[in-house]
């Protein structure tokens, strides 16, 4: 900006001195009146310069502040979130672990009882069956099998089929809970009478899941 000034001053001072306009004092006053305020322009722009310059700096400094505090931010809750998430996983790690070790426990219970004891379900099958009940039984009662083909009972002291809509175990599973004494099995040509208890269990919304039903060998 300077440098066109001063081209464009020296040709015009050339001319007015040459056409005798103006004296060399005058001139010389003039060119000193000029170079301050080219100078005072230029330190007006560069302090401009400065002035967005720094804002410019300020702006990058307060978006890094930002970006930096919002990544730490997000750093905090996926930590935070991991630590939720293993403790709930180790929560349930740990039910799961003890709820199969009270199945077990249960079921080494039932096992031992010397009654026989079959768990039924809505299809009518077998869910679990003792081996108190398949001795009483006289047949394998498997997980899965039909229990009206499994259990093959009468009314005691004749040769009718016990109805099975009777049944302790078919009861249980309408929400009954019955015993009965009038029912017997035959078993190698020989007739048992039986005590047959029958009760419904029920789920967390007190919903029938399956039955249950506890055969006794009252011959003697």
């Amino acid at each position: 900006m300077s440098t066109r000034i001063a081209l464009r001053r020296s040709t015009s001072l050339e001319a007015a001195l040459a056409s005798g306009t103006v004296n060399r004092m005058e001139v010389q006053e003039t060119n000193r009146s000029i170079d301050v305020l080219v100078q005072t322009l230029e330190a007006r722009e560069r302090s401009r310069l400065n002035e967005r310059s720094a804002a410019a700096d300020r702006t990058v400094m307060q978006t890094r502040r930002v970006v930096l505090i919002g990544t730490q931010i997000a750093i905090g809750i996926v930590v935070a979130a991991v630590i939720v998430v293993g403790r709930e996983i180790g929560r349930r790690a740990a039910a799961t672990r003890a709820a199969i070790e009270k199945e077990r426990l249960l079921v080494q219970f039932m096992e031992a009882l010397p009654i026989g004891l079959v768990v039924g379900g809505h299809q009518g099958e077998v869910v679990y069956a003792n081996s108190a009940a398949k001795d009483l039984l006289g047949v394998d009662a498997k997980a899965g099998s039909k229990y009206d083909q499994v259990l093959d009972v009468y009314v005691e002291g004749t040769d009718q089929k016990y109805p099975l809509e009777r049944w302790p175990l078919v009861r249980a599973l309408r929400g009954e809970s019955t015993t009965l004494t009038d029912m017997e099995i035959r078993r190698g040509g020989a007739s048992i009478p039986m005590e047959v208890t029958g009760a419904p269990i029920l789920n967390e919304h007190g919903e029938v899941q399956n039955a249950i039903v506890a055969f006794s060998d009252i011959s003697e």
